[in-house]
């Protein structure tokens, strides 16, 4: 479904879910070859202040915790995207 255009227009924003910092970079790796670059990353690397800030500084894309996701960071992170879209 990833690969299918079609699909991934129907997609406004992805997020990302993985174990650790290496997976990150991996699995960005793929999915930007398919035209897909998440808002954020999150998963069970979020358990580790240091696997997040080695991903984020791999990837350049931020890493967001559960908590973070159920507070409405990932609503303002994406409204700051829009405006720099704008």
């Amino acid at each position: 479904m990833l690969q299918s255009a079609a699909f991934r227009e129907t997609v406004d924003a992805w997020v990302f879910a993985t174990n650790d910092a290496l997976g990150a970079v991996g699995g960005l790796s793929v999915l930007r070859t398919w035209g897909i670059t998440p808002a954020a990353i999150s998963g069970i690397l979020t358990a580790s202040p240091l696997a997040m800030r080695e991903a984020q500084a791999a990837t350049g894309v931020p890493c967001l915790t559960a908590d973070q996701l159920a507070n409405g960071s990932l609503n303002q992170h994406l409204q700051e995207l829009a405006r720099d879209c704008d």
